[in-house]
């Protein structure tokens, strides 16, 4: 068990890694769940920032190096309202892109981040 974890979203909010003067990025966030509203959160922000991943442990592999079906509809939701989307890709290994790369100008893949993953973004 990690002694804390800093998430991408907490160092979003505080402005980690940000060439921003004396002040916090505005974040706004919609969990994915509906594509409609993550969509219509990406429409009004100058850049989207979409997470998508997969995970696996000591016997429970992946089935398939396929993203998950929730999040490409939330990923293609996002990227058809917001030109301007960065996708964090985190996962144990390969992962399937052809049915998503060409809507995502910019792809960073995390692998395996571990606890301060948000330090990262």
């Amino acid at each position: 068990t990690a002694p804390y974890h800093q998430s991408i979203l907490m160092s979003l909010r505080r402005g980690r890694g940000q060439h921003l003067p004396n002040r916090a990025p505005t974040v706004h966030y919609s969990n994915g769940s509906d594509p409609t509203e993550a969509a219509a959160t990406a429409a009004s922000a100058d850049i989207a920032i979409v997470v998508v991943g997969s995970t696996s442990s000591e016997g429970s592999d992946r089935r398939s190096t396929s993203l998950p079906h929730r999040q490409l509809a939330a990923l293609a939701a996002v990227a058809a309202a917001q030109p301007r989307t960065v996708v964090l890709l985190m996962a144990p290994g390969a992962v399937a892109v052809g049915e998503w790369i060409a809507s995502a100008p910019a792809v960073v893949c995390y692998f395996l981040p571990g606890q301060a993953c948000g330090e990262g973004s």
